[in-house]
Parts: C-alpha cells; sequence; structure tokens
C-alpha cells in the first residue's frame, strides 16, 4: 500500500520500503489547499541548489572532497571486485532480469521489496537512447547507489529548510554532510544494496510529512490539548484527527495484515529470518550510535560536565538514583533472558559483529557491558536536547519530548523483531536521530555569550577543553568517519582471506 500525497493534479508517493523503513513511514492526506504553502516551500528550497554550488569555498571544496572520496570509493570496487559480491549475487540477477523485461521472475532468496530494482531500471533506461547496444553491468547498478547519495544530499537539505527556520551556516557541515559521509552509508554507496535507497525513500516520505504538518498545523501542540478535545467529545476535532491519520492507520493495518498472511516479515529465506522478540536490539544500538556519532554527542557532555558544578542542574540532567536502578535491572534481565544470538553471527567471519559477539558471550564482559548500554542510551537521549552551554530558550525547532517517546517506539519496532544484528540494521533510527541533533550554531544573545565567557573563565580546565572541541566537533566527527571509513574500505579491499571449505575465493571483511 503507497500513501500519496495530493499536489496539483498529481499524487505524490510517500513510500516507506521494508520493515525498516516501514515503521518510520509517515504519510498524509491533505487537500491540495492545504499541503500547498509547505509543499511551495519545499520546491522554493530545491530553487536555492547554489546553496550546493556556491562559489563559497568552503562548501565547494566540502562538496567536491566528498564527491571525490565516493567516486574513488566506487572506482577501487569495481577494479578489484568486478564481479558481484555476497548479498550482491542475488540483488544484481535481479535487477538485470527486471532489466530484461522478465519482471514475473523473482530471486526466492531475496527479503526486501523490489523497489530498487524498479529504481535502477528508471536510472539507467535512459542511457539506451544514447546507445542501443547498452549492457547494463555490475558497475552499472553500483553507480545507481551513487546517484542515489547525491538526491539524499539535496533531500535532507530540503528537509533542513522545511522542518526549520532558518538553515544555518555552519549545518551543512554539521548534518547534511556528516550523514552522507558516514561509515554505514558511504561503505555501502559502492555496493548495489539496498541501505542506501531506503534511507533516501524515509529521508523524502518525512520531507514531505513535515511541509504538510508545518503547513496545516492540523496537530494539536501537546499531548494535554490532545487528550482535551478527545475527553470533551469535541466531534470535529475528533474527525479532523482521524483524516490525518487514517492513511497510517491503513498503512500499519495493511502491514500487519502483510506480516500475518506472509507469515513472517521478510519476502524471502523466511527459515533464516523468522521474526522473533529480540529486545536486545534496542541495547546495543545505543553502543553503535555513540561509536559511529560520539562528536555529535559532544555538545550534550559538555554541558552535563559543566554543570557538575551546580547540584542543582546536576540534577536536572542526570535521571534519578531510583530511575538508574530499574533501568540497570531491566536491562540485565534483557541480556539474560533476550539475547538472541543468530547461527549467521558466528558462523560469518566476514562481518565485524561476528568479532563483537565473540567477546559478549562472556558471561562476565556480557553482564559488564549493562551499564555501557544505559550510559551510551541516555547519552543519545541526552544529545536530542538543546546543550545547556548555548543558552537558547526553548523553542518550535527544539525536539519535544513526545518526539523522544515515538522515536523509541519506532526503533523498538523497526528493531526487535529481528534476531539476527547486524548495524546496517542501525542505518534507519541513527538517520532519524543524526537528523534531529540540535545545532551548535545557533546564534546567542550579547549577554548570554558574555555570561558564556565568564564561565569558561572559572571553569575547570577540562570545561574550556571540551569547550574547543565542541567548537570544532563537526569537523572532528568528518575526520572521524574520514578515518573508519579509510580502514574499513582498505579492510574490505586489501585483507581478504579465503576459508578451507571454498578454496581459492577471496572472502572479506566488512559491515
Amino acid at each position: 500500500m503507497v500513501n500519496t500525497l495530493p499536489f496539483a493534479d498529481i499524487e505524490v508517493p510517500c513510500l516507506g520500503f521494508g520493515a525498516m523503513g516501514l515503521s518510520f513511514g509517515l504519510g498524509s492526506n491533505l487537500s491540495y489547499e492545504e499541503a500547498e504553502p509547505g509543499l511551495l516551500k519545499a520546491i522554493e528550497s530545491f530553487g536555492k541548489m547554489l546553496y550546493f554550488t556556491s562559489l563559497e569555498p568552503f562548501r565547494v571544496l566540502l562538496l567536491g572532497a566528498v564527491v571525490a572520496a565516493h567516486l574513488k570509493w566506487r572506482e577501487l570496487i569495481n577494479t578489484v571486485l568486478p564481479d558481484p559480491y555476497l548479498d550482491e549475487v542475488f540483488h544484481i540477477p535481479q535487477a538485470r532480469a527486471y532489466w530484461d523485461g522478465r519482471w514475473s521472475h523473482w530471486d526466492p532468496k531475496i527479503t526486501t521489496p523490489p523497489a530498487l530494482y524498479y529504481y535502477s531500471w528508471v536510472i539507467n533506461r535512459p542511457r539506451t537512447l544514447l546507445d542501443p547496444d547498452f549492457e547494463l553491468t555490475t558497475g552499472d547498478l553500483r553507480f545507481v547507489n551513487f546517484i542515489t547519495l547525491y538526491i539524499l544530499l539535496v533531500s535532507l537539505y530540503m528537509w533542513k529548510r522545511i522542518s526549520k527556520q532558518q538553515a544555518r551556516d555552519g549545518s551543512v557541515l554539521q548534518r547534511e554532510f556528516a550523514i552522507v559521509s558516514s561509515p554505514l552509508i558511504f561503505f555501502f554507496s559502492g555496493l548495489y544494496y539496498t541501505d542506501l535507497f531506503s534511507a533516501l525513500t524515509v529521508v523524502i516520505t518525512y520531507t514531505f510529512w513535515s511541509a504538510s504538518t508545518r503547513a496545516t498545523g492540523h496537530f494539536p501542540n501537546t499531548a494535554t490539548s490532545l487528550l482535551q478535545h478527545i475527553f470533551q467529545g469535541n466531534e470535529d476535532f475528533i474527525l479532523q484527527l482521524f483524516s490525518d491519520l487514517w492513511p497510517s492507520i491503513s498503512l500499519l493495518a495493511a502491514f500487519t495484515g502483510f506480516v500475518i498472511g506472509n507469515g513472517g516479515v521478510v519476502l524471502g529465506d523466511k527459515s533464516n529470518h523468522v521474526a522473533t522478540v529480540h529486545l536486545a536490539q534496542m541495547l546495543y544500538f545505543w553502543p553503535a550510535v555513540v561509536f559511529f556519532s560520539w562528536p555529535a554527542v559532544l555538545p550534550s557532555l559538555v554541558g552535563i560536565i559543566t554543570s557538575a558544578s551546580s547540584k542543582v542542574q546536576l540534577r536536572a540532567r542526570f535521571p534519578r538514583t531510583a530511575t538508574v536502578l530499574c533501568l540497570l535491572v531491566i536491562f540485565a534481565l534483557v541480556v539474560r533472558f533476550n539475547t538472541v544470538i543468530h547461527p549467521f553471527i558466528l558462523a560469518d567471519n566476514r562481518h565485524y559483529t561476528f568479532y563483537i559477539f565473540r567477546i559478549l558471550r562472556q558471561p562476565l564482559i556480557k553482564y559488564t557491558a549493562v551499564p555501557i548500554y544505559f550510559i551510551c542510551a541516555w547519552l543519545c537521549i541526552s544529545a536530542l536536547g538543546k546543550p545547556t552551554h548555548q543558552g537558547k530558550a526553548p523553542s518550535e525547532e527544539d525536539v519535544q519530548v513526545s518526539w523522544v517517546i515515538i522515536f523509541l517506539i519506532s526503533t523498538g519496532l523497526s528493531l526487535v523483531t529481528a534476531p539476527l544484528v547486524e548495524p546496517r540494521y542501525f542505518l534507519i533510527p541513527w538517520l532519524i536521530w543524526r537528523m534531529h541533533l540540535p545545532d551548535i550554531t545557533d546564534d546567542i544573545s550579547p549577554q548570554q555569550r558574555q555570561k558564556s565567557n565568564k564561565e569558561k573563565a572559572t571553569s575547570p580546565g577540562i570545561g574550556p577543553t571540551l569547550r574547543y572541541l565542541v567548537q570544532y566537533s563537526t569537523w572532528i566527527e568528518l575526520f572521524w568517519y574520514a578515518f573508519i571509513n579509510a580502514i574499513t574500505c582498505w579492510m574490505f579491499l586489501y585483507r581478504g582471506f579465503s576459508w578451507p571449505q571454498e578454496p581459492g575465493k577471496v572472502q572479506r571483511f566488512m559491515w
């Protein structure tokens, strides 16, 4: 089932592909008059794409570096590995079958919907007009993800323009380029995998939804006002609420029916992808986020450290002791009774999760990791709030508690049914989290800046040091991603090994 958003005389699709994208898929059912202001704002922002081609040297150099890095990565993969590898063995023949017009062909080993293959057909078909003898190669299909990467970059900028009051000068470095340079997106941009296209569809859907809600303001400002309308029996409001939500409710109902009728979440290879309750996935997610994005968490960490001088502020920043103990007990129980180790994890030493779970299998380490799960989760959720050192009053751009709750529920729905643990499964939740991190370039008043300078002069040595790191945290994030990408790409290309059962066949390390 596809949600659509009316725009003039066409229906703009709001797509969510696969179980991961589905739980984050958002739709709307608005009239043209209601949606027009937000969509016109999207078109206006698209018309300002000089943002990406500005003569301002910083943006040009940064964009050039990102594009050059992805092109080089694609070139190296096609040189060292011209043939399909791992999951490409399933995806590439399926895409070629559609290219040849065999639309009824389907590989039963493929677990995801066919949207990527349709998209690849659309991207490559115009090339036959220039070259009637054009034949679709592995490199051509991999290049689809490079195009997808740049569309993702533009889509992220459009979302920024629609969802925020203004696009600040530093935010392009903070968010858009950081996201497209992140290790999971960068690595799989060189291979013909579904992850990058799935991320793109989620961002586009989210952009349209943000445009419609900002234009209409149909949703109540607080949960309290929502409950008041419902309990007071405000029929007009309830009907309007149902009108707004029925596409999402229908989508959820259709997906539930699909899972029941299909006997599982995946389309194929169901015996190896049986849906289960795997609550430990929610524990693994937070350390993965901190590992990849610790520079983005620095602003929040600085706020926590600098508040240590005030007991009142410190109490406000940290959870209550009873809450911490309760969560630690729950986490320990999840580790004890709901740790699921899929046979693929310990049978495939090509993935980094193989080595992580060899360590986590040790009983002492398994329970020692519980406090780490809690600390990482607390840091990630705290990072969604405005850093205290910025001294800005709350605004409509700030992340609300209700949004955090919905984010946690959506993340849980997309992760806890998967018995297999792969970093790729964390991509969509991480993407949504990273998109909503507050900017650190917000303007502050002279009075607030003077107060901040006084705090710098009186803070312990670690405070000014961390503030200096925060000032350059966006650069640190990019360099950190470049460092990880260099290592993982080099390991993939040049540190191959072979299995005794498959002599002569090179196996490669990957996420």
